[in-house]
């Protein structure tokens, strides 16, 4: 979804837990879309939340989201293995089954 409306936008990883969501994304390159305006982590944000609210019919989402910036690949890989290694955190600490997509 994000790749098809952000041309230039990768999404390299996410995890779908019960109660939030993480998601790695590279903006590859910047552009501008249609109405002029520049692409930014809280315009994708923004219409990731826009579209799927759409499509269920309800919103899920809270208003604000945390954002980090990885400006080293170490740093990257850091975060890219913690969204890979949450839902086994997320089960020791609450004993529940993670939505992984």
């Amino acid at each position: 979804m994000i790749e098809e409306h952000y041309p230039g936008v990768k999404v390299d990883s996410y995890v779908i837990m019960p109660d939030h969501v993480h998601l790695l994304v590279s903006i590859e390159k910047c552009f501008v879309t249609n109405n002029n305006t520049q692409s930014t982590v809280a315009r994708i944000i923004h219409a990731v939340k826009a579209l799927t609210t759409k499509e269920i019919g309800e919103t899920i989402w809270q208003l604000d989201f945390y954002d980090v910036i990885a400006e080293t690949e170490e740093e990257f890989l850091k975060l890219d293995d913690y969204i890979y290694n949450n839902p086994a955190s997320w089960l020791d600490k609450e004993e529940q089954e993670p939505y992984i997509v």
